[in-house]
């Protein structure tokens, strides 16, 4: 019984030293203020991951999208943002989130120097900070800038982890109601 007792322990140990990783899908962001007639539209595109993304199109410098989700876990989370580059730095997009009353900026992604500087690639890109987020309905926002577009946002408590590609095996989370 002992021994039974000391390898549940370990167990139990080894368990809570594997991260907490979950990602979101940026097509799951609703637009708001943001006209479908300046082209910023949650649409497919053959390189994101599942074929689809947030892209602000013409609209305006400040336009928004937004998503509520459930995070699980109370945790500090390593934060990648997997955006489309162009190698221009004019593409960008400011990511948030507000839980208990409280926002907090994640950072800046996207249009980022291409590591051969033509540009038109998806980039990984992290948080400059981790960022702590305590479990339950959370909501996410993107404030971006024309022709910005997000493809998915990754949150690990793995600081080690750098996803290159697409990320299938990361869980999604549904968005929250």
């Amino acid at each position: 019984m002992k021994k039974l007792l000391v390898l549940a322990v370990a167990a139990a140990g080894v368990f809570s030293l594997s991260a907490i990783d979950f990602r979101v899908e940026c097509e799951n962001f609703t637009l708001v203020d943001v006209a479908e007639t300046n082209d910023a539209k949650v649409a497919g595109m053959g390189s994101a991951s599942e074929g689809n993304l947030i892209y602000f199109g013409k609209a305006k410098t400040g336009a928004t999208a937004v998503a509520k989700f459930d995070i699980p876990e109370s945790q500090k989370y390593y934060v990648w943002v997997r955006d489309y580059s162009m190698s221009g730095k004019s593409r960008k997009g400011t990511i948030s989130f507000t839980a208990n009353g409280k926002s907090k900026k994640i950072g800046t992604f996207g249009d980022e120097a291409t590591p051969d500087g033509k540009g038109g690639i998806w980039m990984w890109n992290r948080a400059p900070f981790p960022v702590t987020i305590e479990a339950g309905v959370t909501e996410f926002k993107i404030v971006g800038r024309p022709y910005c577009r997000f493809d998915e946002i990754i949150f690990t408590t793995d600081p080690e982890l750098k996803p290159e590609g697409k990320m299938p095996d990361v869980p999604e989370l549904e968005p929250a109601n």
